[in-house]
């Protein structure tokens, strides 16, 4: 009966400390495992996923094979206030993080396991440099656990670009790119007369960093064609 007199993010907290705690719990687990076992993590999670089992069963699971990857391949290793944070993510939360906290690694968890499910999944930043940054930093960590990223970036023969390039973009499992750029591919799909202009997949899941900015700053911007 206390519980239920909490703050409700008091209450979600306790949820994510349960995630934290589990996915601690495991780090020894995928510690000990060769680059090769810890690889097929991602395919056995998927497995798991088409024989039903719940996401509270795998997340913690998902969530210490991506953090043992990201310390393998760059150097990081997530502490516990971005495992709360991921948690939070990927059940459809707004996580505040002060500076230095690390809101870009933070991100790779609910990403990498949404895309397992074989969901469209896409990191919304606020500009061009950032998602660029971002993007290229952390490629190698998904693709070492089977997962395919890409880049969308406005680049200056945007206008060029045809269908087919814009379909490979979005095609991968994981997608960074600008608040803007999305937008404005999103209405150019709508526009398109044939099935052959047409190159998004399904808006599965997306993170959007700087959600101020991009959901309240830059939503009140109109965007024309």
């Amino acid at each position: 009966m206390a519980m239920i007199n909490k703050p409700f993010n008091q209450i979600r907290l306790l949820r994510f400390r349960s995630v934290l705690k589990k996915v601690n719990a495991l780090a020894g687990k995928y510690k000990g495992m060769p680059d090769g076992q810890l690889r097929e993590q991602s395919d056995i999670i998927r497995s798991r996923i088409k024989e039903g089992a719940s996401d509270s069963e795998l997340l913690p699971d998902a969530f210490a094979a991506m953090r043992e990857a990201m310390k393998r391949t760059i150097g990081i290793w997530l502490f516990d206030v971005q495992i709360i944070g991921a948690a939070a993510l990927y059940y459809g939360m707004i996580a505040e993080m002060k500076t230095g906290e690390g809101k870009t690694f933070t991100a790779v968890l609910p990403l990498y396991f949404n895309a397992l499910h074989g969901r469209t999944s896409f990191l919304v930043t606020t500009n061009s440099y950032l998602a660029i940054r971002d993007g290229n930093q952390l490629r190698d960590v998904y693709e070492f656990m089977g997962v395919s990223v890409a880049v969308r970036d406005t680049e200056k023969s945007d206008a060029k670009m045809k269908p087919a390039r814009k379909r490979e973009i979005y095609s991968a499992d994981v997608v960074y790119t600008t608040n803007g750029t999305l937008a404005f591919d999103y209405l150019i799909e709508n526009l398109s007369v044939s099935a052959e202009d047409r190159f998004l997949r399904s808006f599965d899941f997306a993170v959007i960093d700087e959600a101020d900015a991009g959901l309240l700053g830059s939503g009140q911007m109109p965007l024309v064609i």
